[in-house]
């Protein structure tokens, strides 16, 4: 296990349970990172990522972070897994909660790729 990955793994995670996710994209992605949602297409680059992360909450009308809880969390040596639930409010004042497992794998302390599976 790499101490460096869970380490720097937890650090992130603490900032999107605050509903920091565009920060940490900003701060943990590196620059060329490669993200993708399930079996879509693959997204390159960091400022990409943030762009679909902006037109996922507009798609959905998201107007209010209310919780982003993280279940299990495994380290790999550079490799690190995790579950969360997310919970949002909806411009029609309805609440949702999304549920995923997140595949990341690691170099110097930023995420070089990603994948978000969800039902």
């Amino acid at each position: 296990m790499n101490t460096d990955t869970r380490s720097t793994l937890t650090e992130m995670l603490d900032m999107l349970k605050k509903g920091e996710m565009t920060e940490g994209q900003q701060k943990y992605f590196a620059e060329g990172v490669v993200t993708q949602e399930g079996n879509d297409a693959p997204v390159i680059g960091k400022q990409a990522a943030i762009d679909r992360l902006a037109k996922f909450r507009e798609t959905l009308g998201i107007v209010g972070f209310i919780s982003y809880e993280v279940g299990s969390v495994a380290v790999v040596g550079d490799v690190s897994f995790y579950d969360a639930v997310l919970k949002v409010k909806l411009t029609t004042g309805d609440t949702i909660s999304l549920e995923q497992v997140v595949r990341s794998e690691w170099k110097d302390g930023k995420v070089t790729s990603e994948r978000y599976y969800h039902g």
